[in-house]
C-alpha cells in the first residue's frame, strides 16, 4: 500500500522513496520492532495474569546447581 504513495510525487518529489523495496521492508520492520517493544509488557502480564508459564522442579534444582558450580 505504501508503494503507491509514490504516484503524488507530483505534490512532494520526497515520496518517490516508497517505490524502493527497501524503504518499504525497512519501515515494516521498523513498525513491528515498535509495535513489538510496545505491546510485549501488556501480553507478558496477560499470561503471567492467564496463568502460563514454565513449572519449576525445586527437587532437581540443588543437584544441578552443583552440577553447574564445577563449570
Amino acid at each position: 500500500m505504501l508503494y503507491y504513495l509514490h504516484l503524488l510525487t507530483d505534490w512532494a518529489s520526497w515520496l518517490r522513496v516508497f517505490r524502493y523495496i527497501t524503504v518499504r521492508a525497512l519501515g515494516g520492520a521498523g513498525t513491528a520492532f515498535l509495535l513489538s517493544v510496545w505491546l510485549a509488557p501488556w501480553f507478558i502480564r496477560r499470561l503471567k495474569k492467564l496463568g502460563v508459564g514454565q513449572i519449576e522442579r525445586k527437587a532437581e534444582a540443588p543437584p544441578l546447581h552443583a552440577l553447574h558450580a564445577q563449570k
